[in-house]
Formats: structure tokens, sequence, C-alpha cells
């Protein structure tokens, strides 16, 4: 079993916090681990996986190859000897044969436990070693898996809770190509209010990894501190659920220093109603600079069928370097 560094390079967006990845094939040939696990008899879990199709170009010394999976592998996640996912690289496709490769993409299935002791299976099939005609190697290079997460959601301890429908998304990303660091009018690409000059930076920059894989959001509009919203609606009302990722940032960019306002904050609000809110002080406490960390917080949005603002305020004073906001979700839930 090969697992990989993030210094490696290629794969990018890994988790808020996590280093490493797990390789799916085993140089050549696939892999198949497995763990005894107890969700409960009859109880609702919901299994998530962070998973990329690797396109790896490594320089032996005597040659420069070219590794990727093909469309015959896949990658099966099981529960009790069922096939709950299967991941094939046409779930990195966008239907026109373009492959989104080394990028992390989030995958969720809603699973139940079963009387007794649970067995949770990680299986690779179809990694067959040979070389196509285009001189790309396969076999050696399969799904990159870089977080698997099964969790029972509970309320009060009585209740079994989850994420349901998905009713607002954001990834700040297909917005820009810019190599580092791009300016785009997030009201025009994407429905912000407020938000026509928005400043996006590349996964990577100033070492923040951008934990959808593509772009963030910087909090701090060169100068100047965003207030945008976006607008959602919950068909069933009640309860939703608002996940996303943050960091504080400390870069160096033609000789000067910058760093987010260390009295700074920002939260997010939701009609007008602060649902999250956090200090420089106590991100730079949990993770350190430059490091996302996952935020989950639950609101009520009353009647169903309403219309709701989502709205993200930078309170620091106006400056050149924000809060690095990434993986903006919304989502019913499910009690």
């Amino acid at each position: 079993m090969e697992v990989q560094h993030q210094s490696l390079g290629f794969v990018a967006g890994f988790a808020a916090g996590e280093k490493q990845w797990l390789d799916t094939s085993a140089s050549p040939g696939n892999i198949h681990i497995g763990q005894d696990i107890d969700i409960g008899t009859g109880v609702h879990a919901q299994l998530s996986v962070r998973v990329a199709a690797e396109n790896i170009v490594y320089n032996n010394g005597y040659s420069i190859n070219t590794y990727q999976p093909d469309a015959d592998d896949h990658l099966l996640f099981k529960l009790n000897g069922d096939v709950v996912k299967d991941i094939k690289l046409a779930d990195f496709s966008d239907g026109q044969g373009h492959v989104d490769w080394n990028h992390f993409k989030d995958f969720t299935v809603d699973v139940t436990g079963k009387a007794g002791t649970d067995h949770f299976e990680i299986q690779s099939t179809g990694m067959d070693q040979y070389t196509d005609g285009n001189g790309v190697i396969h076999g050696y290079a399969g799904f990159a898996v870089d977080h698997v997460s099964l969790q029972q959601w509970t309320t009060d301890g009585c209740a079994t809770a989850h994420a349901g429908a998905e009713l607002f998304v954001e990834n700040f990303d297909g917005y820009t190509e810019a190599p580092q660091f791009g300016v785009v009018d997030l009201g025009a690409k994407s429905g912000w209010t407020n938000a026509g000059h928005s400043e996006l930076a590349a996964n990577g920059y100033g070492n923040i990894v951008s934990t959808s894989g593509g772009f963030w959001f910087d909090t701090q509009n060169s100068p100047g501190a965003v207030d945008v919203s976006h607008t959602f609606t919950d068909p069933t009302g009640g309860k939703a659920h608002l996940s996303f990722d943050v960091a504080t940032e400390s870069l160096d960019y033609q000789g000067q220093h910058y760093a987010t306002d260390p009295n700074g904050a920002f939260q997010f609000k939701v009609d007008g109603h602060v649902v999250a809110q956090y200090t420089t002080a106590q991100l730079n406490g949990l993770g350190g600079e430059n490091h996302m960390l996952h935020f989950d917080v639950q609101f009520d949005t009353g009647a169903a069928g309403s219309q709701h603002t989502l709205e993200l305020v930078d309170l620091s004073a106006p400056g050149l370097t924000g809060f690095a906001v990434d993986s903006i979700r919304v989502n019913d839930w499910i009690v």
C-alpha cells in the first residue's frame, strides 16, 4: 500500500490539516483494504470521501513518463460486502473528454448499519499494467484518496441527523485562469451581491491550499473589507447546515510581507443574523497561519420554500490581506 506526501506535488486540494494521500494503485495492481466498525443496527450514517484522478509526470533519470488511470479503473467503497460508492474516471470528466486531473473532489453517500460488526472496505479494480498508444503508462497511478469519514450525526443524543439536499455551493473555481491571483466580478459570474471586485487566489498561493482544488476567496479587496451576499431557497424549511473552510493569511510578495489583521474577525450571517464568527487569534490558535480549517454550523430557515440571504462579512480594518475562504456549502439538515 502506497501513501504519498503533498510535497510530491501534482495533487492539490488537501482536506484541512492533512498532508498525505493514499494511492489506489499498488504499482502495479489493485489494492483491497478493510476495517471492522460498528455503525449500529439500522442506524444511518454518512460516508464522505475526497478523491482525485492522478496524472503523474515523473523523471526517473532516464526518461520522463506520464502515469494515469484509465476508463476501466474503478475505486469501490464497500460496506458489509455491498458496493455503496463506485468512483471512476468519468466522475472527473466534463463529458467532452476533458478530465480534471489532480484536483480533489468530494463524494458522499448515506449508509445503514447492520446488526453486529460492520465491515468497511476500499478496493480498486482494473489497475492493469500497460502503455497506451499515446505513451501513457497505466497500472502505476490510480485515484488519490485524501480523506475518508464515516459519521453518525446526532442531535441531543437521540435523533439521527445529517446533511441533506444541497441548497447552495460556492467553491470560487472556474471564474479565472490567473496563474496566481485574479480579480473577477462574482456578481456577473455567480450571482453574488456587492462583489463586483472580488479577489481569488490560486491553489498554493501564499502557501494556502484550496480545499476545492482551484481557487480561494480573499476577504479584503486591496484595500477594503468585503461584505458580500448570495440568496438561496430552502424548499423544506426548518434546519439547514452551513459548512466552510477558512484560514488566516501570511505571505511575502515582491519583498513585502502581508498578513491578516491580528485584531480582525469575519462572520457569516443568514438573513442578517450572525451564525458563525471567528477572530484572527482564534483561527491562529486552532491551526496557525495559512492553514485551512473546516467549520460546520446549523441554523433555522423557518417556513418551507422561503428565500434567504447568506452574507460573508470581514470585520477587519481596511487592508490588503484578509481571510482565505473556500468550499462554502448550505445543505438541508435532515433530522
